[in-house]
Parts: C-alpha cells; sequence; structure tokens
C-alpha cells in the first residue's frame, strides 16, 4: 500500500488506469501505422521519464529517512 501512496505522490497516473490507456493507444498507433516503434518509445519516455525521476528522488529521501529512524533507535538500546 505505501508504494501505491508514493506513486501517487509522485503523479496519479502512475497509479490510474490512465498509463494503461496511454500505453495502448501508442501500441494501436504503431498498429495503425501512424506511428513508428521508435517514435513511440521516444513519446512514451518523455512522457513518463520526469515522472519515473522524480519517484526515485522520493525513495531515496524515504530510504535514508528509515535509515536515520532506524540508527536512532539502536543508538537508544545497547
Amino acid at each position: 500500500m505505501r508504494l501505491i501512496e508514493l506513486l501517487e505522490s509522485v503523479d496519479e497516473r502512475l497509479v490510474t488506469p490512465e498509463t494503461r490507456r496511454r500505453v495502448e493507444e501508442l501500441m494501436a498507433e504503431i498498429e495503425a501505422g501512424k506511428m513508428g516503434y521508435e517514435e513511440a518509445l521516444e513519446k512514451a519516455v518523455s512522457e513518463y521519464l520526469p515522472l519515473y525521476q522524480r519517484m526515485e528522488d522520493r525513495l531515496r529521501r524515504g530510504s535514508s529517512e528509515i535509515a536515520e529512524s532506524i540508527k536512532a533507535v539502536l543508538s537508544t538500546h545497547p
């Protein structure tokens, strides 16, 4: 559940059917000959790479917070 909350806090598109729909639309455009594979891939990457980078940053911060909490607890117990 925490992962979904994290993804949602970055951008709701990461946890809604919108994401799958968008990818399916790109695939349909490839199948219809309206767009090539490379173009669709570039489009998808340009849309989702910034979201992925934001998510990665939040994961790093969350991991650091967890590590600091563990250190604090361990330092109070010999």
